[in-house]
């Protein structure tokens, strides 16, 4: 399987899409990335285990792996569904910070959006 991110030098997290306000590497690291062969359905429950509480999980995960992979800044505080879209989240300059803080991390860098220059400083 590809990688969600990549964090380079720990200080640096390389994404496809973004983040949200419940994105966690710590629990992103932890995923079993075998229970998703496809992100068009949430991934299968085993039916030995208590449904009820792993498929909680299980959707928190794969909301997981939508934000990482879907989600785009917004120059607005918050986070919000990306309804436009149908997954993801676009998230805040407020979002992005304490992600940073909390991970100790000093940039998030996209590769989803093309930029006339190849790159684009956010705020």
């Amino acid at each position: 399987w590809l990688p969600l991110g990549t964090v380079v030098n720990n200080k640096v997290l390389i994404v496809h899409g973004g983040i949200s306000d419940i994105t966690d590497l710590d629990w992103v690291r932890s995923l079993d990335r075998q229970k998703y062969v496809s992100l068009l359905r949430p991934p299968v429950v085993p039916e030995t285990s208590n449904a009820v509480a792993t498929e909680a999980i299980d959707k928190m995960e794969w909301k997981q792996v939508f934000d990482i992979l879907w989600s785009d800044p917004q120059g607005n505080e918050g986070c919000v569904p990306n309804t436009l879209r149908g997954a993801g989240t676009y998230f805040g300059p407020d979002v992005t910070d304490k992600f940073l803080a909390k991970h100790n991390l000093l940039f998030l860098i996209r590769s989803h959006e093309c930029k006339i220059d190849g790159y684009l400083l956010a705020p």
